[in-house]
């Protein structure tokens, strides 16, 4: 097997808030690695934990899936003030190309967007067996969705309009940070 058939690999700028960051080369085993056991993806999970290559300082990863940018933009620089790794998706399709090149730690997802609602998605995030394991927290204006949310799979809820600490303390319930209270 040779190098290209054996990894599915990606590249994309790392992002900062003080400006361009380090380039990322992720890599994604297609087979399992001779005396690791488990999958090929907790194989590539190992590996990319053993060097610091990939992700400098082993941040969390969290995807914002939403389709109002200024709020994710906001959002994205309280999570990253939380020492996470932010990956933005305006929809459910650009989150599905990104969730084909990495795996996030958390997922936080609107409910009301174009093309493809939230519930719809997170029912098609639960079918997929690599992403069924990803916590996802769903964060709306529409309150009267929690049961449907939670009926789909959410591991959480957060109502729109929320504080910062509102924020940190559901995130908390799923990422171990010191810098999340």
């Amino acid at each position: 097997m040779n190098f290209r058939s054996a990894y599915r690999w990606h590249v994309c700028p790392a992002s900062h808030p003080a400006g361009p960051g380090p380039l990322t080369i992720g890599l994604v085993l297609r087979a399992p690695v001779r005396g690791m056991k488990g999958t090929p993806e907790a194989s590539a999970r190992r590996i990319m934990k053993m060097s610091a290559i990939d992700r400098p300082a082993l941040r969390p990863a969290i995807m914002l899936v939403d389709d109002a940018e200024p709020y994710m933009h906001v959002m994205s620089s309280v999570l990253r003030g939380c020492g996470l790794e932010v990956h933005m998706a305006r929809g459910a399709p650009e989150a599905l190309i990104i969730l084909d090149q990495m795996t996030p730690d958390l997922i936080l997802l609107d409910v009301m967007m174009p093309e493809v609602d939230g519930i719809s998605f997170l029912c098609q995030l639960r079918a997929d067996p690599r992403l069924k394991v990803v916590p996802v927290v769903v964060v709306t204006a529409y309150p009267d969705t929690r049961q449907e949310a939670l009926k789909a799979g959410a591991d959480g809820f957060l109502a729109k309009p929320f504080t910062t600490q509102q924020l940190r303390a559901t995130i908390s319930e799923f990422l171990q940070l010191s810098l999340v209270s």
